[in-house]
């Protein structure tokens, strides 16, 4: 069997990101949000005891939960405090929702809240951030690996968009208009 009949020759960069590169990176990325899912749903080697599973039940619960823990993770990791309306603005819901998700989140020990002058601010509490260290260990450990040819395709994909096509450079050269 002749393997060179089946070579497909580019005509340009862009021709190869799209053509070569985008389609494969599309397949991976489905296959890698259902690794990640996968990893949330069924293995949960971020889930400790049954708090964990208690607060994991509570952030599946809602579209903007799961976000709300990652904006006030994110708070922890910067060693700041947002506020309501910063999160609400982070996450793209309305304060409201932001005050619903928050209150529950408090009844559960999930944030740290204080309040700075008149301003309600609030991070992640300890605890709630070592699950968030545990879920990204395990996505390091399990899923990245897996998908190393997804992030490197993924990083060539925009080498190729960003290159110059020779066959598309103006070869004439403009009237400098002060001359």
């Amino acid at each position: 069997m002749n393997h060179f009949n089946n070579l497909k020759i580019f005509n340009s960069p862009e021709d190869l990101a799209e053509n070569h590169y985008f389609p494969k990176i599309l397949k991976r990325s489905l296959e890698f949000d259902l690794a990640v899912h996968k990893n949330l749903f069924e293995d949960k080697p971020h889930v400790t005891d049954e708090v964990d599973q208690k607060w994991l039940t509570f952030l599946n619960r809602g579209v903007y939960h799961r976000a709300f823990t990652r904006a006030t993770s994110l708070a922890r990791a910067e060693n700041t405090w947002y506020t309501l309306k910063e999160i609400s603005t982070r996450i793209f819901a309305s304060e409201k929702t932001v005050r619903n998700i928050f209150a529950e989140c408090r009844d559960l020990k999930m944030v740290d809240c204080k309040h700075d002058a008149n301003r309600l601010v609030l991070q992640s509490s300890e605890r709630g951030f070592r699950m968030w260290k545990r879920y990204t260990k395990a996505m390091i450990s399990t899923i990245t690996g897996e998908f190393d040819d997804y992030f490197r395709d993924m990083q060539e994909y925009n080498r190729l968009k960003n290159m110059v096509d020779p066959t598309r450079v103006d070869t004439e050269k403009k009237a400098d208009p002060t001359s």
